[in-house]
């Protein structure tokens, strides 16, 4: 009778419980992978009793890797729907990972230009694969970080960074406001961003949207607010009351910081410049970096750059610069000079607001040339009238 009882229970309850070396069985090619020391069960929990239905449902990553799929919720690869599968082999999930092949499959022109590069081809094999510089799990898109992030990167392995660049002026502060493949990478495009700074009590912090909704009293988009004219670029008459009202209405000071960004990677980071070309690089009215000028701007979600038109930062006072300088942005040329005599009206009006500090020069060489006119009637009216 008992042996009639225990048929009847196995026909019509299977065991649920059953361990990995029944499912080997059937399922041999994955008792070496790294899902393989786990209980199948572990991930196809809905297998309650052998054999099982022929096709299980996809096995849930977070219910193990929940961080790893919560830090991977907020980055661009999952914005663009990667799944866990694209880049992992499922049961064997670190066959693979990290190496330069996987992330070619998507990223197929920047690896043919890394892998023939110096980080790419070390003297025992590749110096570097993707995933030391880049956490494929927390993949920002590329103009989201800054300069002190992208130098964390590098300095994980060019640790004697500092030493290296004793030889150039005021190394710390290019290091606050650039990061190291500006001048490494001289084929990739720059840019220069300017954040919105807020400091109270001697600290500082980025401007958040709730600043920018609580001092205009909107919801609207940042962006908005200051493009109103709605043609896509910031020019000095709509970032004068921008600032001016968000300096009112914000507890603290405002203050501007710039920075100097790679805006689209060329991945071949072997360049070395030589010293006498750093400074003329960069340090002129040709630096590359003035024609991709952006104001980075908070939004309820993340952040919009808006184009910068004309030298908008000489239209602003002085105290909302921090920390930088470019040599040769506000300097005065004599296309200035023509372009103001030469027009007329409104055109004349957003030439003179685009001027900025640059009316100091204008008003410096006026200066200079009433004092030469009243000396030079002064030495002709003594000659006349000789007294």
């Amino acid at each position: 009778m008992r042996y009639i009882l225990a048929i009847l229970v196995l026909l019509f309850f299977p065991p649920v419980l059953f361990g990995a070396d029944e499912c080997f069985d059937c399922h041999g090619r994955y008792k070496k992978t790294s899902h393989g020391r786990l209980d199948c069960t572990a991930c196809h929990n809905d297998a309650k009793g052998l054999p099982h239905p022929g096709k299980l449902k996809k096995p849930d990553c977070a219910a193990c890797h929940e961080g790893t799929v919560k830090r991977y919720g907020q980055s661009v690869h999952a914005e663009k729907n990667l799944a866990c599968r694209q880049c992992h082999l499922v049961h064997n999930i670190g066959e693979g990972a990290g190496q330069c092949r996987v992330c070619a499959r998507c990223h197929a022109n920047v690896y043919t230009v890394y892998k023939g590069t110096a980080h790419a081809k070390g003297p025992q094999g590749p110096a570097a694969t993707c995933t030391d510089c880049h956490d494929p799990h927390r993949a920002k898109a590329y103009e989201g970080p800054g300069p002190s992030e992208r130098v964390a990167v590098c300095i994980r392995c060019h640790k004697d960074y500092k030493g290296k660049h004793a030889w150039l002026p005021h190394a710390e502060l290019h290091f606050m406001h650039l990061e190291c493949s500006a001048c490494h990478s001289p084929r990739s495009e720059k840019g220069m961003l300017f954040t919105v700074r807020v400091r109270t009590e001697g600290r500082e912090r980025n401007l958040s949207y709730d600043d920018v909704a609580a001092a205009f009293g909107t919801k609207k988009p940042a962006r908005d607010l200051i493009d109103l004219n709605g043609d896509g670029r910031i020019s000095s008459s709509e970032a004068v009351p921008f600032f001016n009202t968000l300096r009112s209405a914000t507890p603290g000071t405002i203050a501007i910081n710039g920075s100097i960004v790679v805006t689209r990677a060329h991945h071949d980071y072997s360049a070395v410049q030589k010293r006498d070309r750093v400074c003329s690089t960069c340090h002129s009215d040709d630096a590359p970096f003035y024609q991709s000028m952006y104001l980075v701007l908070p939004e309820r979600k993340g952040f919009s750059q808006m184009p910068v038109k004309g030298s908008v930062l000489a239209s602003m006072p002085l105290s909302l610069a921090a920390n930088f300088i470019l040599l040769g942005e506000t300097k005065l040329h004599w296309s200035d000079i023509k372009a103001l005599l030469g027009s007329k009206g409104k055109a004349r009006q957003e030439i003179i607001r685009d001027l900025g500090f640059r009316w100091i020069d204008i008003i410096g060489i006026f200066v200079c040339i009433a004092v030469l006119f009243f000396i030079l009637v002064h030495i002709i009216l003594r000659a006349v009238f000789r007294r």
